[in-house]
């Protein structure tokens, strides 16, 4: 029979400071969990929107689709889970953002809503500043309902846009050491907005409805007599295009022919699509992966034919973006764009450990880990109230789990 035994020299009154203690900090530990709780509250109070009703939140297949997408970022190839997350959490200081509607959005499906949805992404409270004399220096009021150190929308940057272009310019030129507290935050501040303009305006090369490139006069026979054509359609005819510009009449290539000038709108079409380098090379000896832009360049340039894996995939890309209202018309489109890249990339032996790393991503065994190390504090502390061995070996148990997640999210 188990009998409960101070011990030697420990009296109940001499417990009785150690459990106003505990209490004192358990009490502030509880009290840091709800003002926690609270910012983040307020977070959701997102101003009032202009754009009509909320759009219908990305379906979870499509978010697990876009994914295990792969991208070549900062000299590797990661899923677009690993760039969305780190991209957001590098503008924002949190892997979330508040959109125009007070929804809380998760990285992919902020940055779907950049390449897809761009009106609403300028709504969206995405950029963190992190002292208000920021606003000052680029000329932006200071606004009532925003705390010293603020997160805000593109559309509440835009009015000083040019201002924090040019001084982000200036202070990147300058040694960091030159650079005071104010110049290097505006530095960064100016870098995170334009890399957003580079997602906002990325697919605006894919979207038909948008117009299109002229192509009459030498070009109408290629294209059956039609006016305009997209920027995709243009590209799938290449061959025929690099044959006609090598036998095509001078008058032809000047600027105001008919070739000139569709090379011209092609050009200025494709020129915002080089944010991602989203198409694996065919060529497995070339190691830096492509844009759109790229895939024009080197095509019409008549070096290398478009292999018809990178057609699949801007015809893909033009799918989504002109039903880009559809969501289901976007999950099938990017589909077909997951599986031409997931096959290229896996050709090239780039694609092995996709899914490990967004499976680890999504199972974050650091989070984990650390409500793991609170639940065994919590454990001892009631052990010191209450003298109890299961206690004390439950804190040490969960103790061992928590490191062996630490140890496998640094390992795997």
């Amino acid at each position: 029979m188990y009998t409960y035994c101070t011990r030697p020299g420990l009296s109940a009154r001499g417990r009785a400071p150690r459990r106003v203690v505990l209490a004192l900090a358990l009490s502030v530990l509880a009290l840091g969990f709800v003002s926690v709780g609270s910012a983040r509250a307020s977070d959701t109070s997102a101003e009032a929107s202009t754009l009509g009703p909320a759009p219908a939140p990305w379906p979870e297949g499509l978010l697990d689709t876009v994914a295990t997408i792969p991208i070549q970022s900062e000299g590797r190839v990661k899923p677009l889970h690993t760039w969305a997350r780190y991209t957001l959490l590098g503008f924002n200081h949190r892997a979330s953002a508040i959109d125009a509607w007070g929804r809380r959005q998760q990285p992919l499906a902020w940055m779907l809503d950049a390449l897809l949805r761009p009106e609403a992404a300028r709504h969206t409270t995405c950029f963190l500043v992190p002292d208000d004399e920021v606003l000052d220096a680029i000329g932006l009021p200071r606004r009532a309902d925003k705390k010293k150190r603020d997160r805000y929308t593109y559309e509440d940057l835009l009015p000083a846009r040019s201002e924090l272009r040019d001084m982000g310019s200036q202070f990147a030129h300058m040694e960091a050491t030159d650079r005071t507290r104010i110049q290097t935050y505006i530095m960064e501040l100016a870098h995170d907005v334009s890399r957003f303009e580079g997602l906002l305006s990325f697919l605006e090369f894919a979207d038909d409805r948008a117009g299109g490139i002229p192509v009459g006069g030498a070009l109408a026979d290629i294209f059956e007599g039609r006016d305009k054509v997209g920027a995709v359609d243009f590209l799938a005819q290449a061959p025929a295009i690099v044959a006609l510009a090598r036998t095509a009449a001078p008058e032809a290539h000047a600027a105001e022919g008919a070739l000139g000038v569709a090379l011209q709108e092609l050009t200025s079409a494709l020129g915002t699509s080089r944010a991602l380098r989203l198409l694996p090379p065919a060529d497995a000896a070339a190691e830096t992966w492509l844009t759109p832009y790229d895939i024009a360049s080197q095509t019409l340039m008549g070096r290398d034919p478009m292999p018809p894996a990178h057609l699949t995939m801007l015809k893909a890309l033009r799918d989504a973006a002109t039903q880009r209202d559809d969501p289901a018309a976007v999950e099938e489109a990017l589909v077909r764009f997951s599986e031409a890249s997931t096959s290229l990339a896996d050709s090239r032996g780039e694609y092995d450990k996709i899914g490990l790393e967004v499976w680890l991503a999504r199972f974050d065994p650091f989070f984990k880990a650390l409500w793991i190390y609170v639940a065994a504090f919590l454990l001892l502390a009631f052990s010191w109230l209450r003298t109890n061995r299961w206690l004390s070996r439950g804190a040490i148990a969960l103790l061992v789990v928590g490191l062996l997640l630490h140890i496998a999210g640094i390992t795997v």
